[in-house]
């Protein structure tokens, strides 16, 4: 309810991702890199500016939060509720059994809500709208927001970024050339250590109690907003694979079964083709309106009637850099054409991995 009065008083952009239906990191990464990629390979600079709200949750001021929300629109009968869910808490820090006195908090929103996220997503969309004058607002930012930001600038040119070699954009570690192997080296590292945990802790080496344990813990890592980082180098791609030939060679009586079998016993797909099917799920979400406003303008359709094959082709995009070749977008567009017409037709997104598991079945 915060989120939608804010919104109808224009108080949150259709730029906002976090906390949004339909929206996540992923479609935040996505749509931010498509539009800074095309504008690369146009021979345009581009100025990334990474704004870190460090521990906004615990610092932002209730007496700001709540002046900030009732500028924007919100009825004067939810802004008393939203005070009275904000005052009146009192805290103390326990460390190593020792106790502090209980004080009041003036600041910071209670986490593991969504009453806190609705809360901190429309102050950041609010203080948003008042970067008319970067240079001017951005040193006043602290001032008023009674939270800590830092700052970081690149400029992206050619794949010349100055002012920092790679940043972490929510998540992903991103250089100046949107080259991943710093990030799939990252996430090898993160599983690899995780699945050591596992050979070590772990007793059984069944396959009832392997797979399952490395698709909870491991694979989460291998997959979170890969459409968007997918390694393209071939180096890169043997460095995730080899996460999952490890994992594979746990199961007992597989050790010494190639790669190949041993992921047809255990019904597994390599994780270069499980890509290749969370691309295009992601990619019928968007053409499906799953992902709302934010899917409109990433693709276009091919309007003429004497394409063969299925009748959703999408238009290739023409480019000159690598760096725009590589983007998820244009990277997909030809597995996507090449898909049967039932595939991509199909009613349901359900029905939709049903049948381009069929159709991706004669690859590993």
């Amino acid at each position: 309810m915060l989120i939608r009065q804010v919104q109808d008083n224009q108080g949150i952009r259709p730029s906002q991702h976090g906390f949004m239906k339909g929206r996540s990191c992923l479609t935040n990464l996505i749509s931010f890199y498509d539009q800074v990629t095309h504008l690369v390979d146009e021979g345009k600079a581009v100025d990334v500016i990474y704004l870190d709200f460090s521990n906004i949750f615990d610092t932002v001021s209730h007496s700001i939060l709540l002046e900030k929300l009732a500028a924007h629109g919100l009825d004067r009968c939810t802004l008393c509720w939203v005070k009275n869910w904000l005052e009146g808490r009192a805290q103390r820090i326990v460390v190593t059994g020792f106790k502090s006195s209980w004080r009041l908090g003036t600041s910071g929103v209670p986490r593991g809500q969504s009453w806190g996220q609705s809360c901190l997503t429309s102050l950041s969309m609010i203080w948003m709208r008042g970067l008319s004058a970067p240079s001017v607002s951005l040193h006043m930012t602290p001032n008023w927001a009674g939270v800590s930001i830092c700052l970081r600038v690149g400029r992206v040119c050619r794949g010349i970024w100055t002012g920092c070699l790679a940043e972490k954009d929510l998540g992903v570690l991103v250089d100046s050339w949107l080259n991943m192997s710093q990030q799939c080296a990252q996430v090898a590292k993160k599983a690899n250590s995780i699945l050591a945990s596992i050979r070590n802790s772990v007793a059984s080496r069944s396959r009832e109690v392997i797979v399952p344990l490395c698709s909870a813990l491991v694979r989460p890592h291998l997959k979170s907003c890969v459409q968007f980082w997918a390694p393209h180098y071939r180096k890169d791609i043997e460095v995730l694979e080899c996460v999952q030939r490890r994992a594979t060679k746990l199961v007992k009586g597989l050790g010494h079964k190639s790669y190949e079998e041993r992921l047809r016993k255990l019904g597994l797909f390599s994780l270069e083709k499980r890509r290749l099917r969370g691309d295009l799920i992601s990619l019928y979400n968007y053409q499906q309106g799953g992902c709302g406003e934010v899917g409109v303008g990433l693709f276009s359709q091919v309007t003429s009637e004497r394409t063969r094959g299925n009748g959703l082709k999408l238009h290739q995009g023409r480019f000159r850099l690598d760096i725009r070749k590589n983007v998820f977008i244009e990277g997909l567009v030809r597995h996507w054409n090449r898909l049967p017409r039932e595939v991509v037709e199909s009613p349901s997104l359900e029905v939709f991995k049903n049948r381009v598991d069929m159709a991706l079945r004669d690859t590993v």
